[in-house]
């Protein structure tokens, strides 16, 4: 394993799969494209990726839209 996460993980024994990367709401996203490929960064090594409180301030659809997570967790209002 390399980079600092999967060694962090490696020493508690636990898996990349245990793992969800939570983008927030209050996260102003302005490249996309960059975002994604964050994501692919991370999904590619088994973890998983979940939107925070979509539709709730500057978490609109576009994010949905524009990436590719593993979850959604929608905004109570």
């Amino acid at each position: 394993m390399s980079g600092i996460t999967n060694r962090k993980l490696e020493k508690f024994g636990l898996f990349n799969e245990d793992i969800v990367f939570e983008i927030t709401e209050r996260s102003d996203i302005e490249n996309y494209v960059l975002l994604q490929a964050i994501m692919n960064h991370y999904i590619d090594q088994g973890y998983q990726i979940a939107l925070d409180d979509v539709g709730a301030w500057d978490s609109g659809l576009n994010r949905v839209v524009d990436t590719t997570p593993n979850y959604l967790k929608v905004d109570i209002d």
